[in-house]
């Protein structure tokens, strides 16, 4: 079936809890959002300690810099996810899970948007059809958020990516697959979902406590690339930043006139079921850049 859209959180929980909070999404939470008819698939991504300090990531505060975890559900069928009935069904199983006191507890979610499937692009030799890239086998992915100056410049902002970034990224060993979304959360159809109506709503990809206001419900222009990476996304984002020397000597990164602004650039790794034996731990002190609300780099977290 085709995927249609997709939920996107971002979500941070203190490393003591890494391997109770994993077997608990695996083992209650995961499945329970699966077997929900609008649902056609769910992944589930980590950033440990090495991750977050990899050279190249660019961190966000608008998104509470590099959250150490990232999870997607990804949507299709009759049903739209932006329609009340799709949402009363997420909140009805979240409260009923909640009042069996089923929720994981400790930690903070730092995002949680809808967004739609707008294109999916394969580098040269991966022949699947454009509809079945988010089922493709992966090691990781790497998160590109960033904005257009204002709404009438997104198709701007979209050509760049399609014509000059997508080319230059496939040239990148280990980057296999991408996949753009536009946010669905702007189409006036529902209210997106930080704040304290995600207490209920978008623990579905997360802890219930604590949920923090995303600095991007104001934001407008907005445009998400999912990059899959065959190999580590570590290696692969380091191999990035190394191309994009050679892009900047020849005007092919950032943007030509100012069409694309990145807010952030984040690598994630797959996290395999039941198998949780990577560091957590805090960032050090030169964990990387952090884009400011102004997309430019503040110094470290």
């Amino acid at each position: 079936m085709e995927i249609t859209g997709m939920m996107l959180a971002l979500l941070d929980v203190a490393a003591e809890h890494t391997v109770d909070y994993n077997r608990w999404y695996d083992l209650d939470h995961m499945p329970e959002h699966l077997a929900k008819p609008d649902v056609l698939a769910g992944r589930r991504y980590a950033a440990p300690r090495d991750l977050r300090a990899v050279p190249g990531a660019v961190r966000s505060e608008l998104i509470g810099g590099h959250p150490s975890y990232l999870t997607t559900y990804w949507f299709g069928g009759p049903l739209d996810m932006t329609s009340p009935q799709a949402r009363e069904g997420w909140l009805t199983l979240d409260r009923t899970i909640l009042r069996a006191g089923r929720f994981w507890r400790p930690g903070q979610v730092r995002h949680n948007s809808r967004w739609r499937v707008s294109s999916a692009w394969t580098r040269p030799g991966c022949l699947v059809r454009p509809v079945a890239v988010p089922y493709l086998a992966h090691r990781g992915v790497i998160m590109a958020l960033g904005r257009a100056p204002s709404p009438e410049r997104v198709d701007e902002a979209v050509a760049w990516w399609e014509g000059v970034h997508l080319p230059d990224l496939a040239a990148v060993p280990g980057v296999l697959a991408a996949v753009r979304l536009a946010r669905a959360d702007d189409e006036g159809g529902g209210e997106a979902l930080p704040g304290a109506a995600a207490a209920s709503a978008s623990v579905s990809a997360g802890p219930a406590v604590r949920v923090a206001e995303s600095g991007l419900a104001e934001q407008t222009g907005l445009v998400l690339h999912l990059l899959l990476c065959e190999d580590d996304p570590a290696v692969v984002i380091g191999r990035i930043a190394r191309a994009r020397r050679s892009w900047q000597a020849v005007g092919r990164f950032p943007a030509h006139r100012g069409a694309y602004e990145e807010l952030a650039f984040l690598p994630y790794r797959l996290i395999l079921p039941l198998q949780y034996d990577f560091d957590m731990g805090e960032d050090d002190a030169d964990a990387g850049p952090v884009a400011g609300v102004d997309g430019g780099p503040v110094g470290g977290r």
